[in-house]
């Protein structure tokens, strides 16, 4: 794809189509590299994000199945653990 290099202030910049934003899954900040002649622009990737919903889904999930009678809990040396010794992930 060409495009033309604009100037923004004192600096020079390119417009980028909302698609090809959208695509890489770039929304308001990116990593910029350069190697050798090459421009390179990465998305930044946010490590934490959906952590939240992930644990709330998972121990939704526990919770049901502790309530169903699926699984049970035995207080260990301070850790919660299942019959089998660890908490299983998959019901």
């Amino acid at each position: 794809m060409k495009t033309k290099v604009i100037k923004i202030g004192n600096s020079r910049g390119i417009r980028l189509p909302k698609v090809i934003l959208q695509q890489v899954g770039i929304n308001d900040e990116v990593n910029l590299e350069v190697d050798r002649d090459r421009i390179i622009l990465k998305p930044i990737r946010h490590r934490r994000n959906g952590w939240q919903e992930a644990f709330l889904k998972w121990l939704q999930i526990l919770m049901i199945n502790y309530w169903m009678g699926k699984i049970q809990f035995l207080k260990v040396r301070g850790m919660m653990m299942n019959g089998y010794g660890k908490v299983n992930e998959t019901f």
